[in-house]
């Protein structure tokens, strides 16, 4: 009998609160049929009461599959590695757990699925106080992007994040998350599948992931100057790296432009 599971939804939670239950909540009320995704959490550095909440959860959205993990090792990096070792689906939708998604949003972007293509959505900067929008990056790329075909290079802000998107398992084949980053790992895992990167295509404006703009993050916390060079430099070397060994699957612009970003996020704009 074929694999009835298309999607594979990953979700790293580390001592969750209530957005992880908003975060579960979006995707249990996807217009997509239950049987044809699946929900892994990947506990991360924590285990009680948070193992019992979850269980709890699951067990009142019987008609759900959910796969759970816990790691003593905290990491959003090393999580999503074990969840990629666990995945069923063709493809992977990464999702942080204080994050939530439209209720079109898997079948939007299973509606433009391709083998070698990554499929990818507006997202919402929302504050957690006030509720409102606010202005983001991914949110005017999405807008002005897509008005043409687009290029790796004219695409690039989508390739700083490893969610809001859906990514073929085949494209991802053997390759994960550098566990050595805290900051920039997004970026870096995208430029290392890009090599397999046939296409970039957008859904409709109706799949929208909503971001959660919550103080106290990894991506937020102040760093020095000395923290961020040290950073900047060991990201560079990665990137340099991975690009020497498949110089001639990537365009050379469009590594420059992975260092370039770094630089500007480190130095010049509050690191998301």
């Amino acid at each position: 009998m074929p694999n009835p599971i298309q999607i594979s939804v990953i979700i790293p939670t580390y001592r969750p609160g209530a957005y992880l239950w908003t975060c579960l909540d979006s995707l249990c009320r996807q217009t997509m049929p239950a049987e044809r995704f699946e929900m892994i959490i990947i506990l991360n550095g924590c285990n009680e009461p948070y193992t019992t909440e979850i269980a709890q959860y699951i067990s009142a959205h019987p008609h759900h599959r959910f796969v759970v993990r816990q790691t003593d090792t905290a990491g959003v990096s090393h999580a999503r590695n074990i969840g990629l070792d666990l995945c069923a689906g063709k493809y992977v939708a990464m999702v942080d757990d204080d994050d939530w998604l439209s209720p079109d949003y898997l079948a939007l972007l299973w509606q433009k699925a391709a083998e070698n293509s990554i499929v990818v959505t507006d997202v919402q900067l929302i504050d957690d106080v006030t509720g409102q929008e606010r202005a983001y990056y991914l949110h005017d790329a999405f807008q002005t992007t897509f008005a043409k075909r687009p290029t790796f290079f004219t695409a690039r802000s989508f390739f700083s994040t490893a969610w809001g998107k859906l990514i073929p398992m085949r494209v991802i084949a053997g390759d994960r998350f550098d566990t050595r980053f805290r900051l920039g790992e997004d970026a870096l895992f995208m430029f290392t599948i890009a090599r397999r990167v046939q296409t970039i295509c957008a859904t409709s404006p109706a799949a929208v992931y909503y971001v959660r703009e919550r103080s106290g993050s990894a991506s937020r916390s102040p760093l020095d100057y000395f923290s961020r060079a040290g950073i900047l430099l060991r990201l560079a070397c990665a990137y340099t790296t991975i690009w020497a060994r498949h110089p001639r699957q990537y365009h050379f612009l469009f590594f420059v432009s992975r260092i370039v970003a770094t630089l500007a996020k480190l130095f010049l704009i509050r690191y998301r």
